[in-house]
């Protein structure tokens, strides 16, 4: 596979550090040099593009057992790249791959591929995978049940505990907050008796991803997601499917049905939301 990102028809976006992010290929779809096409399926076409590049993504140790799928238990503490699924849609397949740390998934660190299933053509690349140095203790089977203490006042009811995550702090992304002002107070029901967080900014932990129920006065029964640190039980990570928003609904968007057409509930086909 050949792939050339100085040429003009390819573009390359780089994060702040120099590191690739983004590859886009729309112009001159990457295609396979190797086998035929026709014995090729997405996930190797899209292995054999992410073998090609290493050496530009400085992964080239990581990519040694990039087939194999993360893993729900600890393994060896290096960072590994390793395949995660294939989702299609219509004519296009978007490949994944995980960034992992003991064999588990790095919060959010990963790879994207769009693949033409038809040509069977690369058209894109994603990443958001980590390059900075991780240390973790491996922690105890004891500490991996830890997560007993997410609740406040016995008002959630966990519905879901399996997920092992390494996960990457920072206080400024504790609490996901996507409530209006006037929501708030419902929302600190919740976290009001949560323990401050001691660790250090952009420390690494392993974390478990707890997802629970809680009625909040004002919305009802709300869902979460949260994130427990499996040796301390600290919560790092808070986040309501809640979203407050403010909106109307129109038959047409109002550019097409004229320039006469004032974008407020007199016009809109439903009340306000």
């Amino acid at each position: 596979m050949k792939i050339d990102l100085n040429s003009p028809e390819t573009l390359v976006r780089k994060d702040k550090k120099g590191q690739i992010r983004k590859i886009n290929h729309f112009k001159n779809p990457v295609k396979t040099d190797g086998k035929e096409v026709k014995k090729l399926n997405p996930k190797e076409l899209s292995i054999e593009y992410i073998k090609t590049i290493s050496p530009f993504l400085k992964i080239e140790r990581q990519i040694e057992n990039i087939e194999r799928k993360p893993s729900l238990n600890l393994e060896k503490d290096e960072l590994e790249i390793h395949f995660n699924g294939d989702k299609i849609k219509e004519n296009l397949s978007l490949i994944s791959f995980y960034q992992t740390f003991f064999g588990i998934k790095l919060w959010k660190s990963s790879f994207s591929l769009r693949i033409d299933r038809i040509n069977l053509t690369i058209l894109n690349f994603l990443s958001s995978i980590n390059y900075d140095e991780i240390n973790i203790d491996k922690p105890t089977e004891k500490e991996l049940s830890n997560y007993s203490n997410i609740t406040t006042h016995n008002l959630a009811k966990i519905n879901k505990s399996k997920n092992l995550y390494v996960f990457k702090y920072t206080k400024k992304e504790r609490l996901g907050l996507p409530l209006k002002e006037n929501n708030k107070s419902d929302f600190k029901q919740i976290i009001k008796n949560l323990p401050r967080v001691t660790l250090e900014e952009n420390s690494f932990r392993i974390v478990r991803e707890v997802l629970f129920s809680s009625y909040l006065e004002n919305l009802g029964l709300a869902h979460w997601r949260c994130l427990v640190d499996v040796q301390n039980g600290d919560v790092l990570y808070l986040l309501p499917f809640v979203f407050s928003i403010d909106g109307l609904v129109f038959k047409n968007d109002p550019i097409t049905m004229g320039n006469n057409v004032n974008v407020d509930d007199s016009n809109s086909v439903l009340n306000p939301v």
